[in-house]
């Protein structure tokens, strides 16, 4: 089974508030995105990784792909303003046309373990689609357009999405193929194939497997590194 990753770095990450994307801050004195990128080089179940990264950035990346010796990147597409223009792009590459299973990860999220992405290319390959999910510790509400509380959820059937997502290459496909003809926007590709009329299945994930997004998290993913990877 051909599997491949896309990552999605062409952000540039306004809620951190530095002067760089967040993907290219050094944590340990290493770019976050080369801490994504070795993750999944070293897998030996993925094949392919497929980056799309801004214009800006593509000879930066490109110089880190070389400097840290990252094998496994054999397309690097141009991406867009938003994330579902860059999985897009990605999707239009030989790499992804020759998979069986697609991942689709947070560059800045680095922290997935092996066992992990193993356990979503399986079940990806058995069910379709599937993601990771913890459940939220905070009890969620649902506030109106005046800042009022309109709805208390119930907690037990929520549940907070990771990455990585894994698809089956044709399911994933048609579903962007369905949300481009019909202006569908969202903010994750579990949510594409969920528009689409796909079923989406979970898999526990993982605490300390956090998106950095905040200054918090940054400092909470330098504890996770030096304390518990």
């Amino acid at each position: 089974m051909v599997t491949s990753v896309i990552i999605p770095a062409a952000g540039t990450g306004k809620r951190f508030n530095a002067q760089i994307p967040k993907q290219f801050t050094l944590l340990n004195d290493v770019p976050i995105i080369v801490h994504t990128l070795k993750l999944f080089d070293s897998n030996p179940n993925i094949d392919a990784i497929i980056l799309a990264v801004s214009d800006e950035q593509i000879e930066r990346i490109k110089l880190l792909i070389a400097e840290y010796a990252i094998k496994k990147v054999k397309e690097i597409v141009i991406g867009g303003s938003e994330r579902h223009f860059s999985v897009q792009a990605a999707l239009e590459t030989y790499s992804a046309k020759i998979s069986d299973v697609i991942l689709v990860h947070d560059a800045v999220r680095p922290f997935a373990t092996h066992t992990l992405i193993d356990s979503i290319i399986f079940v990806a390959g058995e069910s379709g689609a599937v993601i990771p999910v913890v459940m939220p510790k905070d009890t969620i509400k649902q506030v109106s357009g005046d800042n009022t509380v309109s709805l208390t959820l119930n907690r037990s059937e929520l549940r907070a999405a990771q990455t990585p997502q894994g698809f089956k290459r044709d399911l994933l496909m048609n579903a962007y193929i369905y949300a481009q003809n019909n202006n569908i926007s969202t903010t994750d590709d579990a949510s594409v194939v969920e528009a689409a009329g796909g079923t989406v299945h979970t898999i526990t994930g993982e605490e300390h497997n956090i998106k950095i997004t905040t200054q918090l998290d940054f400092i909470l993913a330098g504890h996770i590194i030096n304390n518990i990877l």
